[in-house]
């Protein structure tokens, strides 16, 4: 048995001490022994599966067990552990390798064009922040306004407090049109003066008067949001996507991506109903539970994964069936990167979930004990290669 070896059983035996946690938490920071962890980890699974169940939320912080297999010519990479029963064993080594992982900063950054992750230069998560245009086009960074009103919009008072901007009407006297935008690494919460509430995901924007009048409530979104719609019969609330697609809702909460660079726009109910008018299939009825998958070439109704879907606003990374394209479109957003494939695309599945509370240098250490190669370059700019 390797000094590897005997470190990581010492540790799950819980017999080691001090000083060989730390000299095991240094090995598994580089990747040498990537290999061996996998192999290691995959053994105590299969010896000890079932001996326990462990909740969601304990699951979820078991971040940096990862299992590589082989599923007919492309590699299927599992995030997490099996999330609902594992061994007492693994919890201990796992819980304690991803607190490690999550708290761990690197002090030395290499200065070579193939790095690991474990050098890569600190970049943290998204966080609270919007870009606010009003009517006149003057903007207000959102960032650093914690408590206090903004201008008067037409009358409405907007005030921002708890990382939320809203509205508040009751004396408007003519209607402007606000948006609020998030730039990759923000996130913002939105109260529309009907009390409507949405959740801006990155990179996204949001167009909406300061106050409704007439028959209908609307708003145009590019981007993914989380609606929460109040209920008022009389004036139907809809999303314009594009001057083809429009969702008309009474009340009811949804989630739309309509990012641009994602293969399609896709809007999913929670609750209520909603109305789709897409040229493609004009009038499409959604009940819960259903997704709306419009792209050229058609619309299709499907059931959703809806803890997938809501995954982002629960604070995880759901990469269940997804593969390294839609993974990486998800880091570039939410981390402020631009990634780059050199040569081919790897053909890499990815499965199970992570924090969106990691730092990009663990998400990338996750991916790069998977197999994942990469190199930064400069300006933020991560390149995948074969």
């Amino acid at each position: 048995m390797n000094r590897f070896d005997t470190l990581f059983y010492k540790f799950i035996n819980k017999v080691a001490t001090e000083e060989e946690e730390q000299e095991l938490f240094n090995m598994i920071r580089k990747p040498d022994d990537d290999e061996n962890l996998r192999a290691l980890i995959d053994e105590v699974m299969q010896q000890h599966m079932g001996e326990r169940t462990m909740n969601n939320h304990s699951a979820e912080k078991v971040l940096s067990v990862i299992l590589a297999t082989t599923r007919s010519q492309k590699r299927v990479v599992r995030m997490d552990i099996r999330k609902w029963a594992v061994a007492a064993a693994l919890l201990a080594v796992a819980g304690c390798i991803a607190a490690w992982l999550l708290h761990t900063r690197s002090t030395n950054a290499s200065a070579a064009s193939t790095v690991a992750a474990s050098t890569l230069p600190q970049v943290d998560p998204a966080k609270q922040g919007a870009l606010l245009t009003l009517e006149d086009g003057s903007t207000v960074s959102l960032d650093s306004l914690h408590s206090r009103p903004i201008e008067p919009q037409g009358g409405t008072r907007v005030s921002v407090k708890n990382n939320q901007i809203s509205y508040d009407d009751r004396n408007a006297k003519q209607v402007a049109w606000n948006t609020l935008s998030t730039p990759r690494g923000r996130i913002f919460h939105l109260v529309l003066p009907d009390g409507s509430r949405v959740w801006l995901n990155a990179e996204s924007a949001i167009r909406y008067p300061t106050s409704f009048e007439g028959k209908e409530r609307k708003v145009e979104l590019s981007g993914e949001a989380f609606f929460e719609i109040a209920k008022n019969e009389k004036m139907p609330f809809k999303v314009s996507i594009d001057p083809k697609t429009e969702l008309e809702v009474l009340g009811t909460s949804f989630n739309i991506n309509a990012y641009k660079n994602e293969e399609a726009m896709r809007a999913t109910l929670l609750s209520g109903s909603v109305r789709m008018n897409a040229a493609q299939a004009p009038g499409t009825v959604l009940r819960p539970g259903e997704q709306a998958v419009v792209a050229q070439s058609g619309i299709k109704v499907l059931q959703a994964d809806t803890a997938k879907v809501m995954a982002w606003r629960h604070g995880i990374f759901n990469f269940e069936n997804a593969d390294i394209k839609i993974v990486m479109r998800q880091l570039e957003r939410w981390y402020n990167i631009d990634v780059e494939y050199e040569n081919s695309i790897p053909e890499i599945t990815f499965g199970g979930k992570m924090g969106r509370d990691l730092s990009l240098q663990n998400v990338l250490r996750i991916l790069e004990i998977s197999k994942v190669h990469f190199r930064l370059a400069s300006n933020n700019k991560l390149i995948v290669t074969p």
